[in-house]
């Protein structure tokens, strides 16, 4: 690949040559690890947050209101609270741990679908990734890459889309 083409890459996905060393051997970089606990932790405390204010505005609607109707927005309010806090807490969030980096390597193709606003993707063997339009625009199509995917463990199967594009040689 053109160093210039990496160039864009790496400023688009803040890819550095460390990080691909570890993905070059199946491993996160200590960088890739602390940015997807950080993410995690900014979901979490999102969620947090979110939850909070759901549940503070449905009890005032149901404590504070006299109104069945609004008093009906309140406990559909509470719900949503209760829905808030389940996907910020459920066991389901994957760890660094539970993460392995995959290398696919072959010639690039690129589509883009248009359906209710156009979607971005690139295929190489038998790995369809769907992205950005800029990061889009940055291959070429037919060219030799290798991309470095990252999945969780107990989904090994590259041809699902639980993966996504980390790194590239």
């Amino acid at each position: 690949m053109p160093r210039d083409t990496f160039a864009n890459i790496a400023t688009l996905t803040n890819i550095t040559e460390a990080d691909l060393a570890s993905n070059r051997i199946g491993q996160l970089s200590d960088t890739q690890k602390a940015s997807l606990e950080s993410r995690q932790r900014r979901g979490k405390a999102l969620g947090i947050v979110f939850g909070v204010i759901l549940a503070g505005f449905g009890l005032y609607l149901l404590i504070g209101q006299a109104e069945v109707d609004i008093q009906l927005n309140g406990i559909f309010s509470l719900l949503l609270s209760v829905a808030a806090f389940y996907f910020t807490f459920r066991p389901s969030t994957v760890s660094a741990e539970d993460i392995q980096v995959q290398q696919v390597t072959g010639h690039l193709q690129k589509e883009a679908i248009d359906n209710e606003g156009v979607s971005h993707f690139l295929i190489i063997e038998d790995v369809r990734l769907q992205v950005s339009q800029s990061f889009y625009e940055t291959f070429s199509e037919g060219d030799p890459y290798t991309f470095f995917i990252l999945c969780a463990k107990r989904k090994m199967s590259l041809k699902h889309l639980d993966c996504f594009l980390m790194s590239l040689q």
